[in-house]
């Protein structure tokens, strides 16, 4: 009868490990933390994932120039006009 009790804990312990695991996965992508936290995995078990998130990355530092040199401030001794 006492047989099964190590056995029960074991698998009891395993189910809590993998469901706090899956609960902090989701709480991270829920507050956009992923992708340093998650980057390498996405690397690894999905490279489409981690080749979109790299793209959407570069897209958003990817800026156009606020001014263009005909309104860029003067100086020199041309400054005043």
């Amino acid at each position: 009868m006492g047989e099964w009790v190590p056995a029960a804990m074991m698998v009891a312990v395993y189910v809590g490990v993998v469901a706090g695991l899956a609960w902090l996965a989701l709480r991270v992508r829920r507050r956009g933390i992923s992708s340093p936290a998650l980057g390498v995995f996405d690397e690894i078990y999905r490279p489409t994932a981690a080749e979109s998130r790299i793209e959407i990355q570069i897209q958003a530092e990817w800026q156009d120039p606020t001014e263009t040199p005909d309104k860029l401030p003067r100086s020199g001794p041309f400054a005043g006009r």
